[in-house]
């Protein structure tokens, strides 16, 4: 039998080590190295093609997954918004989060919005301008805690925070203060639903074939498919990317028991 050219598994964009936008995928989301040459083990190529709306699996590891398509494939930041009222003053900042050097930049007091008119403007009043007026600051940091979804030990855990701990909803600890991610710009959006169709598809088909081998209640409930009925669509942006990886690594981990092979090519969609 003829030694064949066993060639790095490739990501969705083409390359074998970093994800997309420059971004490293986090390690708990790689598949892990094996030698299937070593092994003598068939070469796996996962075949993008759109017209696959299922899984197959013809031979040991040849997969077969239709994935989502990148609407923003030259997407840099992450822009989201968040806002809070004090002597009836509504305060906006923005914090944008630089995909290639996981940079934060936070804008304080981008916008500035009076709901009384009196407490600034009236003659009879004394003014309150010196107290709630705009006063824009622009920093660039690095973040390290992540309060929302039972998430800051395990952020605490990591250096930092990255674009899979970026939603609409996270709790974020932002100079010394609880933040809430409220609105993302449009083109965020679109970036967060597609990584979250991603990790979904890939947690799907992982199931799937876990349950060739395990009963659906061996499987704990956190791993399993949940239909939400009667919430409404939610707003974009809103999944949850660190949990879904958390699900997909898991479950990688469970059918890696019985089939290696086909969990990593699974994996290989990353």
């Amino acid at each position: 039998m003829g030694e064949e050219n066993v060639e790095a598994l490739p990501r969705e964009d083409g390359s074998a080590e970093d994800g997309e936008h420059g971004v490293a995928d986090p390690p708990e989301a790689r598949p892990e190295e094996y030698d299937a040459k070593a092994k003598g083990l068939p070469r796996l190529q996962p075949d993008r093609s759109m017209g696959q709306s299922k899984l197959s699996v013809a031979g040991a590891g040849y997969i077969k997954l239709k994935m989502p398509v990148n609407p923003v494939p030259d997407l840099q930041f992450l822009t989201f918004k968040s806002w809070w009222t004090e002597f009836n003053t509504k305060r906006y900042m923005e914090i944008c989060f630089d995909m290639s050097t996981e940079l934060f930049q936070i804008i304080l007091d981008k916008e500035v919005r009076h709901l009384d008119k009196d407490q600034i403007y009236c003659p009879e009043k004394e003014s309150l301008a010196g107290v709630v007026g705009k006063d824009t600051k622009i920093m660039s940091m690095r973040l390290h805690e992540k309060l929302s979804h039972n998430q800051h030990a395990e952020s605490m855990r990591r250096a930092h925070l990255t674009c899979w701990d970026l939603h609409v909803g996270a709790k974020l600890n932002i100079l010394g203060k609880p933040t809430t991610l409220l609105q993302a710009n449009l083109e965020t959006g679109q970036w967060l639903d597609y990584q979250a169709a991603k990790l979904t598809t890939i947690s799907n088909a992982l199931e799937e074939q876990l349950l060739k081998y395990e009963s659906a209640h061996q499987i704990p409930k956190q791993l399993r498919t949940h239909t939400i009925i009667g919430r409404g669509k939610p707003p974009p942006g809103s999944a949850d990317l660190r949990s879904l990886l958390k699900r997909a690594g898991m479950l990688k981990d469970r059918l890696s028991r019985y089939r290696p092979i086909v969990a990593n090519g699974i994996m290989a969609y990353l």
